[in-house]
């Protein structure tokens, strides 16, 4: 759980997630042509910016970011705020069924599913939004 600027271990290990991409790809020697064919690597960094992103705008919402995992079900990350809960999961190619944001939904279901990048908010669009604007809150 992330608490502006802080992090706050829960039950699971740690998700490290850098505020920067330039820091996760400073010593990176990949183009960036080669780096979008390698297609696990892509994922990680589109899935950092986003982490990044929604730490560096967190104070926007008053909220608490943290991530989910339930035995092999994982959901990229959990925003919740006093009154809302917000489930969001990263796509950085083709869209397909989470079913980790299933699992959570099942659990929470108040809870707001929001997918980042195909199949849901683009992501040159949720890089420009203010999170108050993320659906569900």
């Amino acid at each position: 759980m992330f608490r502006q600027g802080q992090r706050v271990k829960r039950g699971s290990s740690p998700k490290i997630i850098l505020w920067n991409n330039a820091l996760v790809t400073a010593l990176h020697l990949k183009s960036f042509a080669e780096t979008r064919k390698d297609h696990e690597w892509w994922g990680c960094l589109v899935e950092n910016a986003v982490g990044g992103h929604l730490l560096n705008h967190l104070h926007e919402t008053a909220g608490e970011l943290y991530y989910w995992r339930q035995r092999d079900f994982e959901v990229d990350f959990v925003l919740k705020t006093a009154e809302k809960t917000v489930a969001i999961e990263v796509k950085s190619s083709r869209p397909r069924v989470s079913k980790g944001l299933e699992a959570f939904l099942k659990r929470y279901p108040k809870a707001v599913p929001v997918i980042i990048g195909p199949g849901g908010i683009a992501l040159e669009e949720f890089f420009t939004m203010s999170l108050d604007k993320l659906p569900g809150l």
